[in-house]
């Protein structure tokens, strides 16, 4: 029966069912997934938002997802650098309980959230344009940082002394930073 729950309801974490025959108790422990970002399905066309004949614009479709990298719950099309924001632009069709990324690629956008918050780069979202890329961008806040490419498929920690590095520069004559390649950074000037 738990692996229907789970199967069926993604917002459960785990469950555990404990029988106590003598003192005739059922115990049911309900362990919830925690938010830890929003994935938004986008469509290149939905970029911006905004239209001018006063008609309706279409918004992403976006969800919570946990540190496991689970679609569990639906979620507002937040904007702002408080919470991990992803912007999907792969086209791919994403349902309740399906993983955001594989786990190798998960490790490496968790460890980027990591390297972006010690390295006090304000982003507005991240940005996922072709899973087969294996690349995502960090969308700069306007004034307070450049762009950011990183690589999904290794480790960015590395670039976390680059990172620091550049703030001896002044960040706003950099127009972008490229990560991608492991153990070398890349920049260019505006």
């Amino acid at each position: 029966p738990d692996n229907y729950l789970l199967k069926n309801y993604p917002q459960i974490a785990g469950l555990t069912i404990d029988k106590d025959y003598i003192e005739r108790e059922i115990k049911i422990t309900i362990l919830a997934r925690q938010k830890l970002g929003i994935w938004c399905k986008t469509q290149k066309n939905q970029e911006i938002a905004t239209s001018t004949d006063g008609g309706e614009v279409s918004q992403p479709v976006c969800f919570w997802f946990d540190r496991d990298g689970v679609i569990f719950e639906s979620a507002p099309t937040a904007e702002g650098n408080l919470i991990y924001r992803i912007n999907d632009y792969s086209g791919r069709a994403m349902n309740f309980g399906d993983k955001v990324l594989e786990n190798d690629f998960l490790t490496n956008l968790l460890k980027i959230f990591e390297v972006l918050e010690k390295a006090n780069l304000k982003a507005k979202s991240l940005r996922l344009e072709n899973l087969a890329l294996q690349e995502i961008i960090a969308e700069p806040v306007e004034g307070f940082s450049p762009k950011v490419y990183f690589s999904l498929k290794s480790d960015p920690i590395f670039g976390l002394s680059a990172l620091t590095s550049f703030k001896n520069i002044d960040l706003a004559k950099i127009d972008y930073i490229d990560l991608r390649v492991p153990n070398r950074a890349y920049y260019r000037l505006r």
